[in-house]
């Protein structure tokens, strides 16, 4: 993944109405390997909470697995470079930072008490999106919930119905200075 990043910036940089596009032609590959690799994973009766399984290693830890959220973030960056007058958070809907919210945190808590294959019914297609639509979809609302709270300018206010304004002020605080500076290391090891 680091080593096509540069390739990847270079052509969005040369062309950036085709970041987008490119983005999720990316991420529909992604997609479809995942659902691929989950599927087939499934039906062989492979517990997908065990680090041991083929899970962990095909689809949770794999360059295809993360490489959605990854290359949606470089558009983002892109984006927000090129936003010289603010106008991303003018332009933007409430109603999509809404969804995206709703999203991000709706399946942050439950991606983190997702069961085991064992443990309870799960079908296939839930199965599926859990692990490779989910995936993508919150990396893409995440980047969007980004570009949204770091697109104004400090000083401009932001109206208290938009969640930007919430989460501008959750991640301004000076508690994310120490957690940030070990969190890459943490990942790092996490998966090690």
């Amino acid at each position: 993944m680091y080593l096509i990043s540069p390739f990847y910036i270079k052509f969005i940089y040369k062309y950036p109405n085709r970041a987008w596009p490119s983005a999720f032609v990316i991420a529909f590959i992604s997609v479809a390997i995942n659902a691929y690799w989950v599927g087939t994973l499934f039906k062989k009766g492979h517990n997908m909470g065990e680090a041991s399984s083929g899970y962990f290693w095909n689809v949770y830890v794999t360059l295809w697995c993360r490489i959605s959220p990854y290359i949606f973030g470089m558009v983002v960056a892109l984006e927000h470079r090129a936003d010289k007058d603010k106008k991303i958070f003018k332009n933007s809907y409430v109603i999509i930072e809404w969804i995206a919210f709703i999203f991000v945190f709706g399946f942050g808590f439950i991606g983190v008490m997702f069961p085991s294959n064992e443990s309870t019914n799960i079908t296939w297609p839930l199965l599926v999106f859990y692990a490779s639509i989910g995936r993508a979809t919150y990396g893409l609302c995440f980047a969007h919930l980004i570009k949204l709270i770091i697109s104004p300018a400090p000083e401009d206010p932001i109206p208290f119905y938009r969640p930007s304004k919430f989460l501008r002020s959750l991640f301004s605080m000076s508690i994310w200075v120490p957690i940030a500076n070990l969190s890459y290391s943490v990942y790092l090891w996490h998966i090690s």
